[in-house]
């Protein structure tokens, strides 16, 4: 009986161990090599870019307002309108600049008139020096002393009557200019009752209607120019400083899925804005083709291309694992080797890093570390 136990467990030992060998096995065929990643060194685009949010707007906006003071008569326009430059929008009561003008037409020519009268009266007072030559040439041919009093008294009165002359017309001078500008200032404000489109554009506001009272200066109707609209973003400080004037960008549009619109940088904010605990410059957009049906104030997000170079060695960004200003570490994989290399770096872009030696065109490095 003791002889069958000690066979059973031999067997069962034997089974184990082959079963144990089959699964260690297993697991040794299980243990397949992992793939690495790698990627070929080519030629082209390295880029960096900073991105936002920005809001469209028209290039130009006015505020129109009434030059004086007074009652809306007629509204021509409302929000959504789309005008020319020069046409009507809105005109205020004109009765008291009409009669304004008229009442300083009427003062500048009673001023004429009486500069007339004066220019008149100094030339025929310009013509007693004449006379008195005359008697003063007699009076030199007497002996003297002799000199008859009357002509002395004459001589006298044509001297005052030219000063009073060269006085009068100064002063009528003075009156006219006053009136000319009075006159000038009347039409001004006669003009001013009438608000005109100064450019072509879409209204965007009206601020009263028939009635209303309004005041000289106040806006009245705001006019865009929506034929010229723009992209207005904001960028945090981290990226603001590395935006200029000119660069490139891309504009895409949230009802335009797919679509991305050129546009260039054609200002950056020399101020930053603070919005709670974060400094943002606002940037400025300019489509280079605008795209039609465009909506004032709709998101749009862009993206700036801040640096470039093109046709150069490239590899993946995460190929690269830097190691100094300049320099860093690449895996280059040849067959079923790999081996780590120094190699000198140029732009680090967004997606890819620039080689500038080290590394040619066609060898593989593993994609990343």
């Amino acid at each position: 009986m003791r002889k069958k136990w000690l066979i059973a467990g031999l067997v069962v030992v034997a089974v184990g161990a082959q079963g144990a060998a089959f699964w260690l096995d297993r697991a040794e065929d299980d243990r397949t090599p992992v793939a690495v990643a790698t990627v070929a060194v080519d030629t082209g685009e390295v880029t960096v870019s900073v991105a936002a949010t920005g809001t469209v707007r028209p290039a130009t906006t006015r505020s129109l307002a009434f030059g004086i003071d007074g009652t809306v008569a007629r509204v021509a326009v409302r929000p959504g309108s789309v005008v020319r430059a020069g046409a009507v929008l809105a005109s205020a009561d004109t009765t008291a600049a009409a009669a304004a003008v008229r009442q300083a037409q009427d003062d500048l020519d009673a001023a004429e008139s009486v500069l007339d009268t004066a220019e008149r009266v100094a030339a025929a007072a310009a013509t007693a020096p004449a006379a008195s030559s005359a008697r003063g040439a007699a009076a030199s041919e007497m002996p003297a002393g002799a000199v008859p009093p009357e002509d002395q008294a004459v001589a006298a009165l044509d001297l005052e009557a030219q000063a009073t002359g060269l006085d009068a017309i100064f002063t009528a001078t003075e009156r006219v200019n006053r009136a000319r500008a009075a006159l000038a200032e009347a039409k001004a404000a006669l003009t001013g009752a009438t608000i005109t489109a100064p450019i072509a554009g879409t209204v965007m506001t009206v601020a009263g209607r028939v009635g209303s009272r309004v005041g000289k200066g106040a806006a009245f109707v705001t006019l865009a120019d929506t034929y010229t609209l723009q992209v207005d973003a904001s960028f945090p400080e981290a990226d603001a400083g590395s935006l200029a004037e000119g660069q490139t960008a891309t504009v895409t549009l949230a009802d335009r899925v797919g679509e991305e619109f050129p546009a260039d940088v054609v200002q950056v904010d020399p101020v930053g804005a603070v919005e709670g605990n974060l400094v943002t410059y606002g940037v400025i957009l300019s489509f280079r083709t605008q795209p039609p049906g465009l909506l004032v104030g709709q998101t749009a997000a862009v993206e700036v291309r801040t640096s470039h170079v093109a046709d150069t060695v490239r590899v993946p960004a995460t190929a690269v694992r830097e190691t100094d200003r300049g320099r860093g570490l690449v895996r280059v994989r040849t067959g079923a080797t790999q081996a780590e290399r120094e190699v000198t770096v140029g732009l680090r872009g967004d997606l890819y890093t620039q080689i500038t030696g080290g590394l040619t065109s066609g060898e593989v490095v593993v994609r990343s570390w």
